[in-house]
């Protein structure tokens, strides 16, 4: 994924990756935290409840895009373009990796708080709720 890389000075950030006085769009944080999860970008490492998540590249990438862009909603299509390179993969694939990411970081998958799915649209990466 590019950006991991090209921030010179990591930076950690609460969950709210808010944008100082300045009013100027923070750059991505090293590390993002909250609702008990901790994500390492540079080192690639998830701490969930204080214990490390083992996360698969494909769980990894999917996580990260989500991530860094919490509150917004992202599209199926983004999605599939991001972790597959082609929009043209089934939407199977992509909920069958979002049940496995949730199976991992939520306390219960079945009423998740960090991954929603936003009917129709896409889903929401939430930590800071």
């Amino acid at each position: 994924m590019r950006g991991k890389a090209d921030n010179p000075e990591p930076r950690e950030s609460p969950a709210t990756g808010e944008a100082g006085a300045s009013g100027e769009a923070a750059p991505h944080p090293r590390v993002l935290r909250g609702k008990g999860l901790s994500i390492d970008y540079v080192r690639r490492r998830v701490l969930a409840g204080g214990q490390e998540v083992p996360l698969t590249p494909l769980e990894w990438a999917l996580l990260e895009h989500l991530s860094r862009n919490h509150g917004q909603v992202i599209s199926h299509k983004t999605l599939k373009a991001v972790l597959w390179g082609s929009e043209d993969v089934g939407d199977a694939a992509l909920s069958a990796c979002i049940r496995r990411l949730r199976l991992k970081l939520e306390d219960d998958p079945r009423m998740p708080r960090l991954i929603l799915s936003r009917r129709g649209l896409g889903y929401v990466f939430l930590l800071s709720h």
